[in-house]
């Protein structure tokens, strides 16, 4: 059966066969792509089972021999080196599972259709409005899990994290003394100008999975949080820290689109947004605050 495309629901499914880790041969399966849950999974068709009628969506009781989040995918790519015809390989977690269609166009096909399901797309429709793509400077409070923002006035020029207080020229301090790593987690304990806020894709330091996080720009740090309503931030970014960002350049960009590249001295974040526009304007605003050049990271 050549690959099966139904729009409607989000899924993608053939006859193949695949070798995950650990395997030492290829071994027939059904491949389904399930966008909605975003999951691929290859199925076994067992001695005793009917020939399959196609996915339906919902869970089979079919046996699995594999199956991954696709947001956990880095990378999809034909398998040039396999001595089998037909073979591509996905990267997912660090470890590589080939596939092999039943044609050159299916081959193509599956190729395409995993890149564009990674290709995220943030669903706005949770979002709290009053905290997204704010515009100019805020003072922001979390009570009650609820988020509420106030223009700056001169009497907020301030902001305390942890207890250290961070001065209006940028620079934290605790007692007079430089704070230490900057790398932590940090709790807003009380109020903290937030220059800009939304959500990114964030790609992870060693399981290189994708997660959606919220992010705020301050006049001296990124945070990211798990998110929006979350007062703990995951990691926190110095303005300080950051080299270059700019419109990613590397090989993740054949399957994320609006992907940036930040640069810091210790490592580089790619983070996924979710148009071209705010894309080019959180570029600019990180730029501007890192007081970065603006003409070069294109």
């Amino acid at each position: 059966m050549s690959l099966q495309k139904d729009a409607s629901r989000g899924i993608t499914q053939s006859w193949g066969s695949c070798m995950p880790p650990g395997f030492a041969e290829f071994v027939k399966c059904y491949i389904v792509l399930d966008r909605p849950r975003q999951l691929l999974v290859c199925y076994e068709q067992s001695k005793n089972q009917s020939p399959f009628q196609g996915y339906s969506g919902a869970q089979p009781n079919w046996p699995i021999i594999t199956q991954f989040q696709t947001d956990s995918i880095s990378l999809v790519e034909e398998a040039r080196k396999s001595k089998h015809r037909y073979c591509f390989a996905v990267h997912s977690l660090a470890k590589v599972t080939y596939f092999c269609a039943e044609s050159w166009r299916d081959m193509e096909d599956w190729i395409l259709c995993i890149k564009d399901s990674c290709r995220i797309s943030v669903d706005r429709s949770h979002l709290n409005p009053n905290r997204v793509s704010i515009v100019g400077s805020y003072v922001t409070e979390i009570v009650g899990g609820q988020v509420i923002q106030t223009p700056i006035t001169a009497e907020f020029n301030e902001t305390v994290v942890n207890g250290n207080r961070r001065s209006s020229a940028g620079r934290r301090t605790s007692g007079g003394k430089e704070a230490p790593d900057n790398r932590v987690d940090s709790v807003v304990t009380e109020k903290q100008v937030i220059l800009r806020s939304g959500f990114a894709v964030k790609q992870g330091a060693k399981m290189k999975s994708w997660k959606r996080r919220f992010f705020c720009l301050t006049d001296t740090d990124i945070s990211y949080y798990k998110n929006e309503f979350a007062t703990k931030a995951l990691r926190r970014i110095l303005l300080t820290d950051i080299m270059d960002v700019k419109v990613s350049d590397s090989e993740l960009t054949s399957i994320r689109s609006n992907l940036v590249d930040l640069i810091t001295t210790y490592r580089t974040f790619y983070l996924q947004f979710d148009s071209v526009e705010e894309m080019y304007s959180w570029i600019e605003d990180i730029r501007r605050n890192a007081g970065l050049s603006s003409s070069t990271y294109l």
